[in-house]
């Protein structure tokens, strides 16, 4: 089975706003989302960003393929390049960890310590502020990718 790359979840998620597609849950209050394959890679679909929808844990349990609904493109002002936003939180919460101590924080410190240039050093601020969705699909795909862990809303790290 091939893995859907870090970057495409990262776009699906910020076009998603961070919520499942059918229930309407959000990151923000503790739903475990992914992203899924409306037509399964089994039955010929494939992980272009229209056959993928976002999903919490328990939809996916429940999503029958076959729905089909088209997705837009991202909007202009959520085009954000995923790399530069998953290297800008992976930054500050290291460098925010190692000034303070402090092992979580909520999405909204998340945004205010990613926007802020001592926790962000050395990363050109082309897309500064960085706004919150695109935060909480950054720290979605760390989370799956192990690199951070997300609980009731909070980041740990």
């Amino acid at each position: 089975m091939q893995s859907i790359p870090a970057t495409l979840r990262f776009k699906i998620y910020l076009r998603d706003l961070n919520q499942c597609t059918s229930c309407k849950r959000k990151a923000q209050e503790g739903a475990s989302l992914e992203v899924a394959n409306m037509v399964p890679r089994a039955a010929g679909g494939t992980n272009s960003i229209h056959n993928l929808l976002t999903l919490c844990e328990e939809c996916t349990q429940n999503y029958t393929p076959g729905a089909n609904r088209y997705y837009s493109p991202l909007k202009k002002h959520n085009r954000i390049p995923p790399e530069y936003a998953l290297g800008m939180l992976q930054q500050a919460i290291k460098n925010f960890r190692s000034l303070h101590g402090r092992h979580d924080l909520s999405f909204e410190e998340a945004q205010i310590v990613v926007n802020d240039p001592k926790y962000v050093s050395g990363i050109n601020p082309l897309f500064t502020p960085l706004p919150m969705p695109a935060v909480i699909s950054a720290a979605l795909v760390l989370h799956q990718e192990g690199k951070l862990k997300l609980d009731s809303g909070l980041i740990r790290i």
